[in-house]
């Protein structure tokens, strides 16, 4: 009997290549997972719609004739694989691009996002998983809570202990470490494929803005998005995004073969006093785990030793990237959400935001609402479906602050597009002056975690995530690698 739990990527594909499992067979066990533990059992609600059932057995069947045949499209060949909910689909695959909104909960695009054309020209099988906009992570009004399966039975209603399983691509990630599919995708500007797949206990990569094309998705700030992909090995990443890279540099090549290498050959940096732990006032961390959190980074700089060439490897100034961090009293006052978001990118993605998502919505058919002023709009209008309980109007914060920006770049914006090209500068200049290949630091403790991920969005630097263990509060701990922008293979390879 198949373990689909624990099967990973590469040992599903070795499956298919020996013919010991059918493409048929993986959809059927996948969806057997996913109707055993989605909405009931474990009631993740990691999955926000399926394709007809029909039309994935018939797709299956096709995939096994032709490997049969000796036909075989891609490595990804016969591979059922989750996408994000914001990735636009055409409605010939029987699914919505909703992005968790009531509004849009018939909408879909007139043709299927890049990202999702080529992985069915590589023979994959897409389902769909489960997304929020600017709201609690993994929540979205249409679909409600996606929990952690490592403490599904916790609310977010605010008792003690809920385990947040940070977002947006909080369904992707936690479908994966369900067992729900052999693979996923997820879309990032600042954390959403890292965060929640860190949290999940996986392995993920973002990869440097523009190796993958974002044509179809939902954007936040189309000069740093990147979609990247999810899965339980490195192997898992560097192959899927190997096939959907080829088409756009058309030699992209993430060396699968000679993964495990001597990390002595690579010159590997450890940002100390420069990356602070993201401090989360809702749900602060004890100093247990804390310690934990530290005690694990500290065995894992032990281990990669050999490759360890500049400790600390901090970049002077790089503070300026995150700004000023909310304090308890901010919070208290109503400010942390505001203040969560007050660094150099903050600005120029609120106000790039607006035209792109304005474009998205005017794209998607059979769905009324076509700008965000639309958007905002219709959630004053109709709150309760909106926001249902437990969550309450307002919470579309920076929906409405892309609006107040109106896409207007003033003063303040020319200000903070100066800031991040000062702090780009420093970075690069960092990388090359001491001749590093990638940054090594803690994935840090709660949602967020670290300032990694927003280090990282820069200007789209590639951006993976090493799970380590779990600590005693049964939340995963894993470390952050971040690389030169376009030096993604090297990157994946270090990981």
């Amino acid at each position: 009997m198949l373990d689909l739990l624990r099967l990973t990527l590469q040992e599903v594909i070795s499956l298919l290549r020996q013919g010991k499992v059918t493409s048929e067979t993986l959809v059927d066990g996948y969806l057997d997972n996913i109707h055993k533990n989605n909405a009931q059992g474990l009631r993740l609600n990691a999955i926000s719609q399926l394709a007809p059932y029909d039309q994935m057995i018939q797709a299956a069947r096709q995939l096994d004739a032709e490997r049969a045949t000796g036909r075989v499209r891609s490595i990804l060949h016969g591979v059922p694989i989750l996408i994000k909910e914001s990735f636009g689909t055409h409605e010939k695959l029987g699914m919505t691009t909703t992005a968790g909104l009531v509004p849009l909960k018939h909408a879909h695009m007139p043709y299927n996002c890049t990202v999702a054309e080529r992985l069915l020209e590589a023979g994959a099988i897409i389902i769909n998983s489960v997304y929020g906009l600017s709201t609690p992570n993994g929540w979205s009004p249409l679909y409600g809570q996606t929990v952690s399966p490592y403490a599904p039975d916790d609310t977010p209603s605010g008792e003690p202990g809920y385990f947040d399983p940070s977002g947006s691509s909080t369904g992707s990630a936690v479908a994966i470490s369900a067992g729900f599919a052999a693979a996923a995708m997820g879309m990032e500007t600042i954390g959403s494929i890292v965060c929640p797949a860190r949290r999940a206990g996986l392995y993920a990569f973002k990869p440097s803005a523009g190796l993958l094309p974002c044509k179809g998705m939902l954007p936040a700030m189309p000069s740093i998005d990147s979609p990247g992909p999810m899965g339980k090995t490195v192997w898992d990443l560097a192959v899927t995004l190997e096939v959907l890279a080829a088409s756009t540099s058309g030699t992209f090549e993430c060396r699968t073969k000679g993964l495990y290498n001597d990390l002595a050959q690579y010159r590997l940096g450890v940002p100390r006093k420069s990356l602070p732990p993201w401090q989360n006032y809702d749900r602060p961390v004890t100093d247990n785990i804390k310690r934990q959190a530290e005690q694990l980074f500290d065995e894992v700089v032990k281990k990669l030793a050999p490759g360890v060439k500049l400790d600390p490897a901090d970049i002077s100034g790089i503070e300026d990237a995150w700004g000023d961090h909310p304090t308890p009293e901010s919070h208290e006052a109503g400010d942390a959400h505001v203040g969560q978001f007050n660094h150099p990118l903050a600005r120029p993605l609120i106000t790039e935001s607006l035209a792109s998502i304005n474009s998205f919505l005017q794209e998607l058919e059979d769905h009324p609402i076509k700008s965000v002023a639309e958007l905002v709009k219709w959630n004053e209008e109709n709150p309760s479906k909106a926001f249902p309980p437990p969550y309450e109007p307002g919470q579309d914060e920076l929906l409405r602050q892309t609006l107040e920006i109106d896409g207007k770049k003033g003063e303040a914006y020319l200000a903070d597009v100066e800031r991040v090209k000062h702090l780009k500068l420093k970075i690069d200049r960092f990388f090359i002056e001491n001749c590093l290949d990638a940054l090594i630091f803690s994935g840090g403790t709660g949602p967020v975690g670290s300032h990694g991920p927003l280090l990282a969005a820069i200007d789209g630097y590639p951006l993976g995530i090493v799970p380590v263990a779990v600590m005693t509060n049964n939340e995963p701990y894993a470390i952050y690698l971040m690389g030169k922008k376009g030096d993604d293979a090297n990157l994946l390879a270090i990981m």
